[in-house]
């Protein structure tokens, strides 16, 4: 998942706003939205006029970013997307189903409880407007595993990481690094998982 906080966003200029959508647009498109912390959620946080400027002003943004970086999306994972919006909005509780650049759906829910995490990939997204980001903690489970964010202060994630308790998100990172290869992965420190290391109690040889 993704997470931006709306008024911090709506103070960028635009260089900064360019910046954010293009890594965005990283996070999101590599690899066909297939990877495994690919984001499938967008979440904003903040007061809600603040959050739908926001919204309008970010999605503009990334498709501006499309049409300078065009996105291929092949035929067949353009119909199976198109395929499970339209399921989306006859199962779930979609507000609107919005289209930029003719390659990012982008379909809107009320509340975290409406997001079912299954994705067809090819630039399909659901975005939900929340007051604080503490408000993800009864959604999350063990199987979300990176959310990408901008706009939010250092306490402010660690704590919702307390309050979380391991039962989710094992990576927090900026927007744009959502798919940067880190020695941290999946909870796990993999420098440590791949060392073999000897111990020798400290009170061998001690006696005298």
């Amino acid at each position: 998942m993704s997470a931006i906080n709306a008024a911090p966003y709506l103070r960028l200029d635009p260089a900064g706003r360019r910046a954010l959508a293009q890594g965005f647009y990283n996070d999101l498109l590599w690899f066909d939205q297939m990877a495994c912390s690919s984001p499938r959620l967008l979440i904003w946080c903040g007061e809600e006029e603040p959050r739908f400027r926001a919204q309008s002003v970010f999605w503009e943004a990334l498709a501006e970013c499309l049409r300078e970086r065009p996105y291929s999306l092949q035929p067949a994972t353009s119909i199976q997307k198109f395929t499970a919006a339209c399921r989306a909005i006859l199962d779930q509780d979609i507000t609107s189903y919005k289209t930029y650049a003719g390659l990012i759906t982008v379909l809107e829910i009320d509340g975290l409880e409406a997001f079912v995490r299954s994705s067809q990939g090819g630039g399909m997204i659901f975005q939900v407007g929340i007051a604080f980001l503490r408000d993800i903690v009864p959604f999350v489970i063990r199987r979300d595993q990176t959310m990408s964010c901008f706009g939010f202060a250092g306490d402010e994630l660690r704590e919702l990481v307390r309050c979380l308790n391991g039962r989710g998100l094992d990576r927090i990172v900026p927007v744009g690094s959502a798919l940067a290869f880190h020695r941290y992965w999946d909870g796990y420190d993999l420098l440590q998982e791949m060392c073999r290391r000897v111990f020798i109690d400290p009170s061998i040889g001690s006696a005298t």
